[in-house]
């Protein structure tokens, strides 16, 4: 298992990122932001607890030679986020489908803050069960995920600067 740790800090408060983050239009314009294509919100939930969002887009794969054979030039992934509220922050639960990719990735995002800031700590986990070639999959998948980590972050932080707030 291969784990991916970020912690991504941003000068608008915490409500304003929550709010981006509730927003289902956000999902859209960061995907396509970053790359993705054909990106829909296929569900979109809430209560007093919080929020849900599933999200399905294709995401280009350029993987190496050996791994090729398991990805396509595009990949459809799904992902699912379940969002939480409590006195400490807000919480996400995510979890990551990619279609005919034999990796399994999950992860946790805590977003804590006040009105002048706000830190996102993420989490994500990378498995493969495949023999042999299940930890270069997994390395694979690390450095694509640590990149689109970082390709987000750069998104939101633009993102939130054009709509100003705090």
């Amino acid at each position: 298992m291969k784990t991916v740790k970020v912690e991504h800090k941003y000068s608008h408060g915490l409500s304003d990122v929550y709010a981006a983050f509730r927003d289902p239009e956000f999902y859209i314009a960061k995907f396509e932001g970053i790359g993705d294509r054909n990106v829909q919100v296929m569900e979109h939930g809430e209560d007093d607890d919080g929020f849900w969002i599933e999200i399905d887009r294709e995401v280009p794969a350029d993987a190496p030679g050996v791994l090729k054979k398991f990805m396509g030039e595009w990949n459809q992934m799904g992902q699912t986020e379940n969002w939480s509220e409590d006195d400490d922050g807000c919480h996400n639960e995510l979890e990551l489908h990619t279609r005919g990719v034999p990796l399994d990735i999950s992860g946790k995002m805590f977003l804590t803050g006040d009105d002048s800031g706000c830190v996102n700590r993420v989490t994500m986990y990378l498995k493969s069960n495949v023999p042999l070639l299940g930890g270069q999959l997994e390395k694979f998948g690390a450095i694509r995920t640590q990149e689109g980590l970082d390709a987000e972050y750069d998104f939101i932080r633009n993102y939130l600067d054009s709509r100003g707030g705090t």
